[in-house]
């Protein structure tokens, strides 16, 4: 395994966890990313994705929307929807958030998490995708990362979800959602079309299905909407090898991505949104930001 070059390493004993303790112009995603590595090969959970920096950094997404919010104020709590091995909680624990993870499954980092974090860090395990075991305004913000493609794959929707995702959430708390299919991608075409071992996704959406989304999903309010990943990152980090892992190598593949996402938005793999909860069962939330794709 061959670690990239790191220019703030965060060490290994616990953060203290409060976001006006973390100094988020020192902490760095190739920070972030060696001290996931460090847990998933610790609890002999697969690397894959994070032991490579070109196929990393299709989490700097992640990384930038917390940091973005962590600055806004101490002590947020923080629910993970849909948590998988863990990886999103132990991000957001590093950057200062109270964590709570919802899963069917156990997380494979979570006796890892709780190791370093103590109580900043919880789990419950669901028995039902559309019900969420917490009271009405728990939360100041709701993750999805590649999670609400999947809740018609287990028995619920897209709408119900919502929903609730805005019941938990305080006033004015924020649900952020990111790696959400696009149906246009040209990756997920030729996946599809010549059957290629990619995955692939069996929901996909439009612009026009995020709004109908969110508008349904009670006092949710789109405030900020963006089409992003334009190459096939884990392929090509593949193909590359080592040099895939190198900052530098890293550093041209982002500026390429980036400009291709810019110039053929529709045919980007991955839609992101963030949505406020207004103030009321029907409150208005920040408006629409102007320029997005």
């Amino acid at each position: 395994m061959h670690m990239a070059e790191t220019s703030t390493v965060l060490q290994p004993a616990p953060l203290r966890g409060r976001p006006d303790e973390v100094n988020f112009d020192d902490v760095t995603f190739e920070a972030v990313r060696e001290r996931a590595l460090r847990r998933l090969v610790d609890a002999g959970s697969n690397p894959v994705s994070w032991d490579n920096a070109i196929a990393a950094r299709q989490y700097l997404p992640l990384f930038d929307e917390l940091q973005r919010i962590g600055r806004q104020g101490t002590d947020q709590r923080l629910l993970d929807w849909g948590a998988g091995r863990g990886i999103q909680m132990g991000l957001a624990a590093d950057l200062g958030f109270l964590v709570s993870g919802v899963e069917f499954t156990e997380p494979d980092l979570l006796t890892a998490l709780r190791a370093e974090h103590g109580d900043r860090v919880s789990f419950t395990l669901l028995d039902q995708p559309e019900r969420l075991p917490f009271p009405t305004a728990t939360f100041d913000v709701v993750l999805s990362m590649g999670v609400l493609e999947h809740v018609r794959e287990s028995g619920g929707n897209e709408r119900a979800s919502l929903a609730e995702i805005a019941r938990v959430l305080r006033p004015g708390g924020t649900f952020v959602c990111l790696h959400l299919p696009q149906s246009s991608s040209w990756i997920e075409f030729l996946a599809r079309t010549l059957r290629l071992p990619i995955h692939h996704h069996r929901f996909r959406y439009t612009k026009a299905d995020i709004d109908t989304m969110v508008g349904s999903g009670g006092p949710l309010c789109l405030v900020r909407h963006w089409r992003y990943g334009f190459l096939p990152r884990n392929q090509i980090a593949r193909i590359l090898r080592r040099s895939s892992n190198r900052p530098n190598m890293a550093d041209r593949f982002d500026v390429l991505d980036a400009r291709l996402a810019q110039a053929l938005p529709g045919l980007c793999t991955n839609h992101g949104f963030v949505a406020m909860r207004g103030q009321g069962e029907t409150g208005e939330a920040a408006p629409y930001e102007v320029g997005s794709n």
